[in-house]
């Protein structure tokens, strides 16, 4: 890419060093190829150039300092050609100096932003430039977050980012996880867990699979019940005590019915064997429980 070629030329003037043309690369040696040379041929290599009335021409600086600032990027071209001048008076030779101020835009993207001239005092030589590329890269400390409205189905909402600062790059929205404020009907009176004098008091709670933030303190204020824990630890025991007599019951009755169906046995065997009769013809009759018997019969009988 050529140099920045500045024309700014005075032609109501009849002073020949008031037509001057200024050309500069703020990262290469303007007249490094003998095109360049033609346009700037000071004799010296230089980053900034200036001509004047087609014929003369000065070096503005060869060695580049770089320094970003809050605000962008300050160039200054040093030890170009010799100045002869300051203030219109004539003084020992010192060097020209270039200074440009590349500004931070974002918005002005182009590879070929517009340079400025701005003044020339006593051989320094000022020029500005605005442009994306002197804007830092963006960091997540450059932007603020606004959150939208909670999704309470997904509950989730959706954080867009916005720079507080002039910086290159931009932040992908994202999302965080929400929940919806809580409303008066959103609690339930519950009782609380026993303390050490035995007294449960009523507190307000949510309501079971509710899901909400209580930031504006909508919980109710009504003030809930008491009770004595021990009377409902009674209740728990009564229940306990009611269970163990109905399994006691149960029992009592399953040792009846054996009981009964032994005897029922007893008696079927000593009429069969009075009347000579097979015990299959008795179906009531279990083949254990005849074996059991007949070894009770036996143990009797020795």
């Amino acid at each position: 890419m050529g140099p920045t070629d500045l024309d700014i030329n005075n032609q109501t003037s009849n002073d020949l060093y008031s037509i001057q043309r200024y050309f500069l690369k703020l990262c290469e040696i303007v007249n490094d190829d003998a095109n360049e040379k033609e346009l700037c041929s000071s004799g010296k290599r230089a980053y900034a150039c200036q001509r004047l009335n087609q014929d003369l021409a000065y070096s503005m600086g060869d060695v580049p300092f770089y320094e970003v600032s809050a605000s962008g990027i300050n160039i200054t071209f040093s030890d170009g050609s010799k100045c002869h001048y300051r203030n219109n008076e004539k003084v020992s030779p010192y060097p020209r100096v270039s200074h440009i101020d590349l500004t931070c835009d974002p918005s002005v993207t182009t590879l070929s932003p517009e340079m400025k001239y701005i003044r020339e005092e006593s051989c320094s030589y000022y020029f500005e430039m605005t442009t994306a590329f002197a804007c830092p890269k963006c960091t997540d400390a450059m932007f603020f977050a606004e959150v939208g409205e909670c999704d309470l189905e997904s509950q989730q909402a959706q954080v867009t980012w916005h720079k507080n600062a002039s910086c290159l790059g931009e932040r992908t929205p994202t999302v965080k996880e929400c929940k919806r404020s809580c409303t008066a009907g959103d609690f339930e009176m519950l009782w609380g867990a026993c303390t050490s004098d035995s007294v449960q008091t009523q507190l307000w709670q949510l309501k079971q699979g509710v899901v909400c933030v209580d930031d504006n303190n909508m919980k109710p204020t009504k003030e809930g019940g008491t009770r004595d824990c021990i009377g409902s630890n009674k209740m728990v025991l009564a229940g306990i005590i009611f269970t163990c007599i109905l399994i006691l019951l149960f029992m009592v009755l399953c040792l009846t019915y054996r009981k009964k169906r032994m005897m029922e046995t007893k008696y079927s065997r000593l009429a069969a064997q009075e009347r000579d009769i097979p015990m299959s013809s008795f179906p009531h009759v279990d083949g254990a429980d005849i074996e059991e018997q007949a070894e009770r019969d036996a143990i009797d009988s020795d």
